[in-house]
């Protein structure tokens, strides 16, 4: 974050524990937590991590929301093998410049049209990652 950001830290909040996989052993790894970092520059982030939703169709989403919109990107489910290049795995979500400069003055939130564009797309993942053994 702070490399992305290009700010340092300025106040962190973190909540975490060992809920589910790591309860009956002596570990030190956090399976669950929140942690929410204001920087310097203004920006803040945030941080879920959940260790133990192995169910989910991704098997972890990125998000990174700004002024200007939203990029998001999935990673595929656990044991999956092969790259389905029909499954979206990367969004963009990008303000239109007329919502972002009307934004102060709106009473109301816009038509969904007005706000901007979405692209929802796949990228090509490396075949050796696919192919890495998962670790039990």
């Amino acid at each position: 974050m702070r490399r992305i950001l290009r700010s340092e830290p300025r106040r962190i909040f973190a909540s975490g524990g060992q809920e589910v996989n790591h309860k009956s052993v002596d570990s030190d790894v956090l399976d669950s937590a929140y942690v929410i970092v204001d920087f310097q520059s203004g920006a803040r982030a945030m941080l879920e991590l959940c260790m133990f939703a192995e169910a989910s169709k991704h098997q972890e989403e990125v998000s990174l929301v700004g002024t200007r919109g939203k990029l998001e990107a999935f990673a595929p489910s656990h044991g999956t093998k092969q790259d389905d290049e029909s499954e979206v795995n990367f969004r963009r979500c990008l303000r239109s410049s007329k919502f972002i400069a009307e934004y102060e003055e709106r009473a109301r939130p816009p038509a969904d049209l007005e706000c901007g564009t979405i692209v929802e797309a796949h990228e090509k993942i490396d075949a050796r990652l696919m192919q890495a053994p998962s670790r039990t």
